[in-house]
């Protein structure tokens, strides 16, 4: 009789241990892995922050990136925008293409579990209606989906700032807040020098 043999599910999980209460490495050993595990998934496991940020772990992921099944995202809204961020510029290094305004975003194939454990976690509520930590990821054991449309920002030279989910989080969200620090300018003065703060190298790490 012919058997089929199937390889397990390659899991790439980025894990940020400094984001929020700085619980994100435990929760992984405790919750994720052993759930992770128990379904037969092969994982690969790295650490992102200040001396390995997304785009070293992107870089120097050892393999066939094309043999990734599934992207896990450990960390708050800001983790989950860099990581983004960080894959949208290596796929289009590795598809030789430009991030143009003009143009689409790469195309996004791997499914993103996004696990919350930041300051804020409005992504993973908007998009399960809770920040429980195993949810998420029996939304992936069981092979869950949805689509989920992103939007880009570009500076004023045109040069690729931030994907976006909404006004909620990440990059819009700190350009709402500092909305009221320049209240007394002119209602262009206020946006304008409210996405510059925003965009600056401090609130984008």
């Amino acid at each position: 009789c012919d058997i089929l043999v199937t390889s397990p599910r390659h899991i790439f999980v980025l894990c940020n241990p400094y984001s929020g209460p700085r619980q994100t490495r435990h929760v992984y050993n405790t919750k994720i892995k052993p759930m992770l595990e128990k379904a037969q998934y092969k994982i690969t496991y790295m650490e992102i922050g200040d001396q390995c940020n997304a785009d070293d772990a992107f870089e120097g992921f050892e393999g066939d990136f094309d043999s990734i099944d599934s992207l896990v995202v450990m960390g708050g809204d800001g983790s989950v925008i860099n990581v983004i961020n960080a894959l949208i510029r290596y796929l289009a290094k590795q598809n030789r293409t430009r991030i143009d305004f003009e143009s689409d975003l790469p195309s996004i194939s791997i499914p993103i579990c996004i696990v919350p454990n930041g300051t804020t976690n409005i992504i993973c509520h908007t998009i399960h209606g809770n920040v429980d930590h195993c949810t998420p990821i029996m939304h992936l054991i069981f092979n869950h989906k949805m689509k989920i449309d992103m939007s880009a920002v570009f500076d004023i030279d045109y040069k690729f700032v931030t994907a976006n989910f909404s006004a909620g989080a990440g990059y819009p969200a700190n350009v709402l807040k500092y909305f009221p620090r320049y209240n007394l300018h002119s209602p262009k003065g206020v946006i304008k020098k409210s996405f510059a703060k925003a965009a600056s190298k401090k609130n984008l790490q």
